[in-house]
């Protein structure tokens, strides 16, 4: 699978803009540290404001399954919204044959990024993405209307080997 940082590069490569927030580490933020606390009224913040923003942009979660009751480990969801009252998050899963679209508490989110990647020995966390349309592209839309972000092409034979990598 993906790493946090390989999620961000290609991100990136693909013509966003993105900023990453990787959680504390468990062992190493201590009961008090307020560490913990910061990353997810942090979190808590940028979802609040992503899903009312009306522009192109969205926030990315990596995080352990595990941690939400569900099977499988290490996983990437974009953010659908928050709901004040509950304190949730509402992730759209990608992998809708398995999950579909489901609200989660914010602070089990928070522990779900917190989880250690096997692979990495870092923490997860949550990828904010921007559409990165210059000022020229934007002036060649008619109306209300944004240019389609980029989609690069690939050829089907890698489209196949990369889901099967998948």
């Amino acid at each position: 699978g993906l790493s946090f940082d390989m999620f961000k590069c290609l991100a990136g490569c693909n013509g966003a803009d993105s900023v990453a927030q990787r959680a504390p580490d468990e062992a190493t933020s201590g009961n008090g540290s307020g560490e913990v606390e910061a990353f997810a009224e942090a979190f808590r913040a940028a979802v609040r404001t992503t899903s009312r923003s009306p522009d192109r942009e969205c926030i990315v979660i990596c995080y352990s399954r595990e941690a939400l009751g569900q099977s499988g480990a290490g996983h990437f969801s974009p953010v659908g919204g928050y709901h004040e009252e509950s304190d949730s998050v509402l992730i759209l899963d990608v992998a809708r044959f398995k999950y579909p679209p489901h609200w989660a508490r914010l602070q089990d989110v928070v522990q779900g990024m917190m989880s250690v990647d096997p692979d990495t020995r870092r923490p997860r966390g949550w990828i904010h993405l921007r559409s990165l349309q210059t000022s020229t592209q934007l002036s060649r839309t008619s109306g209300d209307h944004l240019l389609p972000l980029r989609i690069p092409y690939v050829p089907a034979a890698a489209g196949r080997k990369l889901s099967e990598a998948l």
